[in-house]
């Protein structure tokens, strides 16, 4: 029986977690398909001398030698957002504006495996049907992603277990949103350092992702 006066986890929003060692688990695979992610992105300009990292964006090193690697790369990701899915319905913040923020990181799940199965098409070549639906398909996960992580972010302080990390996370949800215009703007008016920009913006939404996982951990490790 609860102590007479004692706060419920339901009043502050949160989930009430389930297993501490199934979040935790989600939180470890979470953080450890994006830590790929991340090592990948950084070793395939070293792979592919061939390629520009200035202008070449991040899908490119999916075409050609090593393709296979980057390919593995949205696989994995896709994977890591699952795997940080399920922690989050398990031992993430509750109510409307949570929700919200799932169920636009859910989009990524199957968006990420779309990018692997159509390549996209190299800058000055001509435009392909595959390549089509791999660009609006990147669209569509970076509009998703930013969604998620802002509102996200946006509902971590509605759950006192996650409320330490509200702070960074919306810190970094917000430079996501900057680094995605400074994108779309350098893409838009061909001024130099597209691919840099790609990958900043990348990199970023990646590294959001990999600090909720570890804080999924966190919380998880605090409730078992």
């Amino acid at each position: 029986m609860e102590a007479q006066g004692a706060p419920s986890p339901r009043l502050h929003g949160a989930t009430d977690g389930g297993s501490p060692n199934a979040s935790r688990a989600a939180g470890t695979a979470a953080a450890a398909c994006f830590g790929y992610a991340v090592l990948m992105v950084a070793i395939l300009p070293f792979l592919r001398t061939d390629y520009d990292a200035t202008v070449n964006w991040i899908s490119d090193y999916a075409v050609g030698r090593f393709g296979w690697l980057q390919t593995s790369v949205f696989v994995v990701t896709s994977l890591g957002v699952l795997a940080l899915l399920i922690g989050l319905i398990r031992a993430g913040p509750a109510g409307w504006i949570a929700r919200t923020g799932i169920f636009f990181l859910s989009v990524l799940v199957p968006g990420l495996i779309v990018a692997a199965l159509f390549q996209t098409d190299l800058p000055h070549h001509p435009m392909t049907q595959h390549g089509l639906i791999h660009t609006l398909d990147a669209l569509i996960n970076f509009l998703s992603g930013l969604i998620a992580a802002l509102f996200l972010a946006a509902s971590f302080g509605d759950d006192p277990r996650w409320r330490s990390f509200r702070g960074a996370a919306l810190i970094l949800a917000v430079f996501c949103v900057v680094a995605l215009v400074a994108q779309i703007v350098v893409d838009a008016l061909r001024l130099p350092g597209t691919g840099i920009g790609n990958r900043v913006f990348a990199g970023s939404l990646i590294l959001w992702l990999l600090l909720t996982a570890l804080h999924l951990r966190k919380v998880a490790d605090a409730k078992a």
